[in-house]
């Protein structure tokens, strides 16, 4: 196992809250886990992005590609979609983004929604995300679900 995981979005989106919550989660699970995070200095706005790579092995660097894309912003669909490996997903909120894209490597979840209908608010969007990502790899809820308590 070697995926690379990248999240995109604006300033004050939450990339952090993911990015860092899924390091968390993928080290608790007994994997290698390298981040890196970039960002503008701006409190709101501007395209940031959170990479992470997991491993069986030792790592200490990123991928050239990613296998899956959160993007929480159209930039992000624009700047980090040609860094999807071959069989690379892209997760997104339609809704969020403004537009549907109809290609097979495109998961549209709805975020912002599934956190309301399940009686939080928009905030919890994130948790979606993350949930979708652990999904995607067949990951163990009972990890996250220490964790979110923990926080």
């Amino acid at each position: 196992m070697d995926y690379s995981i990248k999240i995109g979005g604006e300033a004050g989106q939450g990339i952090q809250t993911i990015g860092s919550t899924l390091a968390r989660y993928f080290s608790r699970a007994g994997c290698h886990v390298f981040t890196h995070q970039d960002y503008e200095s701006r409190v709101r706005g501007g395209h940031n992005f959170f990479q992470i790579r997991i491993s069986e092995r030792p790592v200490a660097a990123s991928r050239d590609v990613i296998d899956i894309l959160v993007a929480l912003d159209s930039d992000s669909l624009l700047i980090h979609e040609q860094e999807l490996s071959k069989d690379g997903r892209i997760i997104y909120d339609s809704s969020a983004l403004k537009q549907k894209r109809e290609k097979p490597r495109f998961l549209d979840i709805p975020f912002i929604d599934l956190a309301i209908e399940h009686g939080s608010s928009r905030i919890m969007a994130n948790v979606v995300a993350i949930g979708a990502v652990l999904g995607m790899l067949g990951a163990d809820p009972d990890i996250l679900i220490k964790i979110i308590e923990q926080t």
